[in-house]
C-alpha cells in the first residue's frame, strides 16, 4: 500500500511524503521517491489515532523517533498496518483511538506564524498581480 502523507517533524513543520507498506517494513520516502526512513513492522509498538476528521496517525516506533502522520484515509492506513503487523508477528497491533489533544504553546505559535506569513504571501502578490 502505498498513501500520499503529510509528517509532521520534531518541531512540528510539516513535510509531503508517501508512505510505502510492504510486508517486512514501512517506508517513508520524499515525493521524488528518496527513502528518509525504514522502519520494520516488528519494531512498531502501538499505533494512536483520532475519533475526528483530522486524520492524524502517530506510530510509536521501538528504537527512534515517533511517526506523526495526518493520512487521508486513517482508518483503511490504520487496518492494513494491522494485517501486515498481525501476519507477520502474530500478534495484534495495539491501537488506541483518543478523543483528545496535547499541543504545546510553541506548536500554535508557530500555527498562527504560519498561517499568518501564508495570507501575508497570497496578499502581496494578488496585489502585485492587480496593479
Amino acid at each position: 500500500m502505498t498513501t500520499q502523507v503529510i509528517k509532521l517533524n520534531s518541531r512540528g513543520i510539516p513535510q509531503s511524503r508517501l508512505v510505502i507498506l510492504s510486508r517486512n517494513h514501512l517506508y517513508l520516502t520524499t515525493p521524488r521517491k528518496k527513502c528518509k526512513r525504514r522502519i520494520p513492522i516488528q519494531q512498531i509498538r502501538q499505533v494512536a489515532h483520532t475519533k475526528f476528521r483530522d486524520s492524524i496517525v502517530c506510530i510509536n516506533v521501538q528504537e527512534g523517533v515517533d511517526l506523526i502522520l495526518v493520512v487521508e484515509d486513517q482508518v483503511e492506513f490504520v487496518n492494513t498496518l494491522k494485517e501486515i503487523y498481525l501476519a507477520l508477528t502474530t500478534q495484534e497491533l495495539v491501537v488506541n483511538v483518543t478523543c483528545e489533544y496535547v499541543f504545546s504553546f510553541s506548536f500554535f505559535l508557530f500555527l498562527f506564524l504560519f498561517l499568518f506569513f501564508l495570507q501575508s504571501f497570497f496578499l502581496f502578490f494578488s496585489f502585485l498581480f492587480f496593479f
